[in-house]
C-alpha cells in the first residue's frame, strides 16, 4: 500500500488522504498489489510484483484491457496470461478480456488480444464482443471487430444481431 500510495497523485492537488483512502477501497475490494498497479497504470510496479511471483494469470489482464493499459496486457502476455481468461467472477463477473476492452471502446488492447488469439466471435454470455461494443456505441471497436472477422449473422438469445443492438 506504501508503496502504491507513495506513486499515486489523486488529484490536481495530491490529497494524500484522498489517495490513501483510494487506494485501501481497491485493496479491500482484494485487488492484488500486481492488479492495483496495472488499475494506476504503474507498469513498473507492476512488473515488480510478477518479480516476486504475482500471478498473471488475474483480474489485472481484465483491467489492462478495461483501462487500455496495453503496455501491461503485453507484459502480462507475454509472461505466459490467458488472452482467454475468465475473471474469477467474485463480484458476479465471468467475462474474457476482450469484452471489457470491447465495453470500453479500448481498441488497442482489442487489437492485441485479437492478435494474440481471442476469439472475436466467441459468445460471452449471450452476446460476442461486436454485439458488446455496438451496444455500448464503440464505434471504433466495432470496426476493428469487423475488420478482423466478427461475423454480423449471428444473434443473441433475443434474436437480434450486433446492428439492431444500436
Amino acid at each position: 500500500l506504501n508503496t502504491l500510495l507513495a506513486c499515486y497523485n489523486g488529484g490536481s492537488n495530491g490529497d494524500i488522504d484522498e489517495a490513501y483512502f483510494r487506494i485501501k477501497d481497491w485493496f479491500d475490494w482484494q485487488l492484488s498489489g500486481l492488479e492495483v498497479a496495472t488499475l494506476l497504470g504503474f507498469n513498473f510496479i507492476g512488473r515488480t510484483f510478477i518479480h516476486y511471483g504475482a500471478n498473471v494469470n488475474s483480474f489485472a489482464i481484465h483491467i489492462a484491457a478495461w483501462k487500455g493499459n496495453v503496455n501491461m496486457l503485453r507484459i502480462l502476455l507475454d509472461l505466459g496470461g490467458d488472452k482467454n481468461l475468465k475473471n474469477r467472477g467474485q463480484h458476479g463477473w465471468n467475462e474474457p478480456p476482450l469484452y471489457w476492452a470491447a465495453v470500453f471502446g479500448q481498441t488497442e488492447t482489442g487489437a492485441l488480444l485479437i492478435e494474440r488469439g481471442a476469439d472475436v466471435n466467441k459468445f460471452i454470455g449471450s452476446q460476442t464482443p461486436l454485439m458488446v461494443a455496438a451496444g455500448q456505441l464503440k464505434y471504433d471497436m466495432v470496426s476493428l471487430l469487423l475488420s478482423k472477422g466478427a461475423r454480423t449473422d449471428l444473434r443473441n438469445n433475443q434474436g437480434k444481431t450486433a446492428e439492431q443492438m444500436v
